[in-house]
C-alpha cells in the first residue's frame, strides 16, 4: 500500500547525529521572568523569536529536562534550559510508507535518516509524526536507529501494541538485516554471542555475497535478542564494522550507514506475518560501488498466512 498523502506540510528528514545544543544555561535573576520564547532569541543573537517558537513547537527546547512546547512559559531562577537545532528539512529524502496496512498494526518502510520517535532534535521529522499527521495511530513498539532503514511494526490500537510488546520481550518476531561489511570475513555463517552492556545478546550471520574475498561483503543477520544498537556493536567487536557507520573506527566511508531491516515475521491470532521490504535506490547505489548488490533486490513481498491446526 502507498502512503497516505500529506495533510499539511511535514519536515522530511533529520541529522542522524544530534550537534552540541544551541543553549545549555542556569537561568540567572537577568533572565529570569522571561517569556521562554524572548529568552532564547536574548540568550542567543543568531536566533530570532520566530525560530525560537518554531524550535518550541517542534519539540527541540527543554526546561529542567523536560520537553516544553509553551512559548509563553515564564522562567524562574535556577531552572536549566537547554535547546537543540530542530530537526531539518533534506528533500532528497523519502517518505515513510506503509506497506502493511492491517487492521491491527501497520508495518512502515523507514527511510534512512528519520527517527521513530521524538529525539532531542525536536518530533518533526519521525515516523510517529508523520503518522498523525495523517490521523492515524502510531503506537511504537520497537525501533529502528535513525541512520538505519527497513521494515518497523507500528501498533493501532492499545491491545494490539499490548500484544505486540510480549511478542518482542519472548523474541517471537523474527527480524532480519541486511548489512555491508568491510573487510569481508573468511566464515560464511556465523553466530556473535558477545554480551552488551551486562545482558547476554545474540546476533545470527550468514554471508550473502562478497567481492572478491576479502574487500567487502554483504550479510543477512538476524537478531536473537534486541540490545542497544546490537547488529552494529556486535559486527564491530568482530572486527567487520558495517559500512557507513561513523561511531565505528575502520567502517567504510558511504554516503550512509549500509544497514536495513529487509524482513519481519510474527505470528498473529490464526495467521503467519510475514513481511519483506527491499532497501531502497541509495543503499543499492551505495552498495554497488563497493561491489555488492546483487543478493538484495527483490519486491516487497507482505504475506498473511494461516497457522497450520
Amino acid at each position: 500500500m502507498a502512503a497516505p498523502s500529506v495533510g499539511r506540510t511535514w519536515v522530511l528528514g533529520c541529522r542522524p547525529f544530534v550537534p552540541d545544543p544551541l543553549i545549555d544555561i542556569v537561568i540567572a535573576a537577568d533572565i529570569a521572568g522571561e517569556r521562554l520564547d524572548r529568552a532564547i532569541a536574548r540568550l542567543n543573537p543568531r536566533l530570532s523569536r520566530m525560530e525560537a517558537r518554531r524550535m518550541i513547537a517542534g519539540g527541540s527546547v527543554f526546561v529542567d529536562e523536560h520537553r516544553t512546547r509553551i512559548a509563553s512559559r515564564l522562567l524562574h531562577v535556577g531552572q536549566r534550559l537547554v535547546c537543540h537545532r530542530l530537526a531539518t528539512a533534506t528533500a532528497e529524502m523519502r517518505l515513510p510508507q506503509i506497506v502493511c496496512d492491517h487492521p491491527d498494526f501497520f508495518v512502515i518502510d523507514k527511510p534512512a535518516g528519520i527517527a521513530v520517535e521524538a529525539t532531542r532534535a525536536g518530533d518533526m521529522a519521525t515516523v510517529s509524526r508523520w503518522l498523525s499527521d495523517q490521523g492515524l495511530p502510531a503506537l511504537i513498539t520497537h525501533r529502528l536507529d535513525v541512520p538505519v532503514s527497513g521494515a518497523l511494526v507500528v501498533a493501532r490500537t492499545p491491545e494490539s501494541q499490548a500484544a505486540l510488546n510480549r511478542l518482542f520481550a519472548v523474541h517471537g518476531v523474527e527480524r532480519q538485516y541486511l548489512a555491508a561489511v568491510t573487510p569481508a570475513p573468511l566464515w560464511d555463517e556465523h553466530v556473535i554471542e558477545s554480551p552488551l552492556d551486562g545482558h547476554p545478546a545474540r546476533t545470527l550471520v550468514r554471508v550473502l555475497e562478497r567481492k572478491d574475498t576479502s574487500a567487502a561483503a554483504l550479510l543477512e543477520v538476524r537478531l536473537e535478542t534486541g540490545r542497544f544498537r546490537q547488529i552494529r556493536r556486535h559486527l564491530a567487536g568482530e572486527g567487520f564494522p558495517v559500512a557507513g557507520d561513523r561511531e565505528q573506527p575502520g567502517a567504510a566511508g558511504t554516503e550512509r550507514i549500509l544497514l536495513h531491516a529487509f524482513r519481519v515475521a510474527f505470528p498473529w491470532g490464526d495467521d503467519s506475518i510475514d513481511v519483506r521490504v527491499p532497501p531502497s535506490g541509495d543503499f543499492a547505489q551505495a552498495l554497488a560501488r563497493l561491489g555488492l548488490g546483487a543478493a538484495a533486490a527483490a519486491p516487497a513481498t507482505v504475506s498473511v498466512a494461516e497457522t497450520d491446526p
